[in-house]
């Protein structure tokens, strides 16, 4: 009994090693905090780079801006709700709910995001490559795209009590 040539399970999994990018990706886990104090938009425009620093591939790249509109679109969503209980009640409950929920899908984001850029990190490991550090452009992407969001969240509050 022989078997088949095309059987996936004998053939190499790492048959050619894809080009590296010029400046080395970062740790995953470093999107964990950049989720948490940077929000939606952060982790996604993150992960989206690196992603593009570990060659990925574009569908990788494009499903990881697809995840982070969507988690984007609820984390607005939950703002015009959290707007909207504002205007209905007079309490101070909804502006930290509002926080902790944008910051729940934030870190569910992650979660989704990490995924699916493990599979091409588990390559680069594989491979020996080292990672950036990057802790002050991991502080540029929290400070710049977290203020964005923020931007954003204002602008939708803005417009439900108004």
């Amino acid at each position: 009994m022989s078997l088949p040539q095309e059987d996936d399970l004998l053939s190499p999994s790492l048959e050619a090693a894809p080009e590296r990018s010029s400046s080395p990706p970062w740790p995953l886990s470093r999107q964990l905090w950049v989720a948490f104090l940077g929000g939606t938009l952060a982790v996604t425009g993150l992960a989206y780079l690196n992603s593009r620093r570990l060659n990925a591939g574009r569908r990788v790249c494009l499903n990881i801006l697809a995840v982070g509109a969507a988690a984007l679109l609820i984390t607005l969503a939950v703002d015009l709700l959290m707007g909207a209980y504002l205007q209905s009640e007079a309490t101070p409950v909804a502006a930290p709910l509002a926080r902790y929920a944008n910051r729940a899908v934030a870190l569910v984001a992650y979660l989704v995001l990490g995924r699916m850029q493990r599979s091409a990190d588990r390559i680069y490991r594989f491979q020996g490559g080292e990672y950036d550090p990057g802790w002050v452009d991991l502080t540029g992407i929290t400070i710049g795209l977290g203020g964005l969001q923020f931007v954003l969240t204002l602008i939708v509050l803005s417009l439900v009590i108004l």
